[in-house]
């Protein structure tokens, strides 16, 4: 409604005044408002734009800037260590088939949004519809269900993924956690309990961060992010014309127009291949996108850009 944007407008305006970025951008977000299904919708849609450096005009290009300058003006708030937030969060959703068969075990996903989770489990299980799966969306003939409640489970593994805005939201009671966009999960688990007429959850999904290699507890099971000095890296030419991203690492898409490499050395030479040419054939100042390496594949290892 005209009031409702009214209300975000405000929001916006009070924050550029007082500059505080952080609190009056989680009030709108957690205002009883469309404006986080919105804001969230376009993340998911248009974001990874940003980062394709293929497409040279995008007829979303006013709209994509603005999403990650909201994105930005966030992960790199200077009171954002404050609300840091690291172990178990708990998310409740209600799902159809379709999209149960996007997490599979040991697949790993990206978020291209912003995601709300709990600390507190019975929360997250009141907006999974706990208990309600009889009453659920079902076909007529056979009542098959269309819908399912879900818990997911994440374990949030490093300080700079998830914050929690407990205090600051307009819905204290809901003990909110805040997942921030472009974080890397793997699936762990998957149970299916909507066979068991006794549980009120008909799905638990479980998901583990993925880390920096260079953080010491790194999971062996997920992905490998080289950083400069394990590729042996050129040094960069200076920074003043690197603009600077929201994240360091993003998984977009696998590099799928050269070999397949075989060992984490042969990806090496790969990535040092790239920063040759972007510096040295186009004349940019440094590589320009972030890599991973990810072994799924029994031995076999593959880049991912």
């Amino acid at each position: 409604t005209r009031q409702q944007i009214e209300t975000i407008e405000a929001c916006f305006k009070e924050a550029i005044e007082k500059q505080d970025y952080l609190t009056y951008f989680i009030k709108a977000y957690t205002l009883s408002t469309r404006f986080f299904k919105e804001l969230n919708k376009h993340l998911a849609l248009y974001v990874l734009e940003y980062f394709d450096r293929t497409k040279y005009f995008s007829p979303n290009y006013r709209l994509v800037n603005c999403l990650i300058h909201i994105v930005t003006l966030l992960i790199h708030h200077p009171n954002l260590s404050q609300y840091r937030f690291q172990g178990a969060c708990y998310r409740g959703m209600r799902i159809t088939q379709h999209d149960l068969e996007q997490y599979k075990l040991d697949q790993h996903i990206l978020n291209r949004s912003f995601l709300s989770a709990s600390i507190d489990r019975e929360i997250a299980e009141m907006f999974a519809g706990e208990g309600q799966q009889s009453h659920m969306r079902h076909t007529y003939q056979n009542h098959r269900f269309l819908q399912y409640s879900c818990l997911c489970k994440y374990l949030i593994k490093q300080n700079s993924t998830a914050i929690n805005i407990e205090n600051l939201s307009m819905n204290q009671h809901e003990k909110e956690i805040l997942i921030l966009p472009f974080s890397v999960f793997k699936v762990v688990k998957i149970k299916r309990n909507d066979f068991d007429s006794t549980n009120t959850i008909s799905i638990e999904i479980e998901l583990e961060e993925c880390e920096d290699s260079d953080n010491n507890s790194e999971s062996e099971s997920c992905p490998n992010i080289l950083n400069r000095s394990s590729w042996n890296a050129r040094s960069r030419r200076g920074h003043d014309n690197l603009k600077t991203f929201p994240v360091t690492h993003i998984v977009i898409r696998p590099i799928n127009d050269s070999y397949s490499p075989r060992n984490q050395q042969d990806c090496v030479k790969q990535i040092i291949g790239f920063q040759h040419h972007h510096m040295y054939t186009l004349g940019w100042s440094d590589i320009g996108y972030n890599f991973i390496i990810c072994n799924d594949n029994h031995d076999q290892q593959e880049i991912y850009e």
